[in-house]
């Protein structure tokens, strides 16, 4: 009887393995279009529902990366990526190590400068007939408003001061790729020179700003440009002169003339 019982398993046995072989070559895999993902492959799965083949299983292939929120120097930031092929995303933190160029041109925006306070410290080096400084100015301007070292600019005067202020300083920085950061000091510095054409009302000047050092406030705002700068005047009389100048901002996003 025993010998019985073991014949109809072996029997039975081999009836199913013929069975489930015969089904496998019957069955024709058909796979879903859309892309079935973890976090790192994607893959092609099985129509059949009790089909576990899958096809085209490959590892992702990200993208170059979007910031989705800029570091800051006292905050992480955070990167997307997404997968060129079936558009899986992965999220990444990122440590600052300098603004980027997309955040760069839009701080460098003369409507950033509508309502600010520049602090002028310059120190003559040589030419005009100044005696060598140190000379300072306080000018303060909000929309048509300007205060110069507190007492309100003359008409006359708001075109040039705009000028030589907020025209100048957007002009020696506009340029991202010039800059390189330095982590250690935390400041941007210039690679070359640049040269600018400054047209006032009252004079003419091709500046030369040299060896340009910026450096950001906590909130990502310029908040000081020192340089040494040649002014090359164009008005009889004058004769070229080298200060040594630094810029400093104050007072973004208030009103700083009541």
């Amino acid at each position: 009887m025993k010998k019985i019982f073991k014949l109809l398993f072996v029997l039975t046995l081999l009836f199913n393995v013929f069975m489930l072989t015969a089904c496998e070559e019957e069955h024709t895999h058909e796979f879903k279009e859309e892309w079935a993902n973890d976090e790192n492959y994607h893959w092609h799965e099985c129509k059949g529902e009790l089909c576990f083949e899958i096809s085209n299983k490959e590892e992702h292939s990200w993208d170059e990366g979007v910031i989705v929120t800029e570091p800051t120097k006292e905050t992480e930031g955070e990167k997307k990526y997404t997968c060129t092929v079936c558009n899986a995303i992965k999220g990444e933190k990122i440590e600052f190590d300098g603004i980027s160029e997309e955040k760069w041109n839009s701080i460098i925006q003369s409507s950033l400068f509508d309502n600010v306070t520049f602090n002028l410290d310059a120190t003559f080096i040589s030419g005009y007939e100044y005696e060598p400084g140190p000379y300072y100015s306080e000018v303060k301007l909000a929309g048509e408003k300007c205060l110069l070292d507190g007492e309100p600019a003359r008409d006359s005067e708001k075109q040039d001061i705009r000028e030589l202020f907020i025209n100048t300083s957007i002009a020696i920085v506009s340029n991202f790729d010039n800059f390189e950061y330095n982590e250690e000091s935390d400041k941007y510095t210039s690679k070359e020179a640049i040269v600018y054409n400054l047209n006032m009302v009252t004079v003419s000047a091709k500046i030369t700003a040299e060896n340009i050092v910026v450096e950001l406030d906590a909130n990502m705002n310029i908040y000081k440009i020192s340089c040494k700068m040649t002014q090359e005047f164009e008005m009889d009389g004058l004769q070229a002169y080298v200060l040594n100048v630094t810029f400093t901002f104050t007072n973004y996003g208030t009103t700083v003339i009541e």
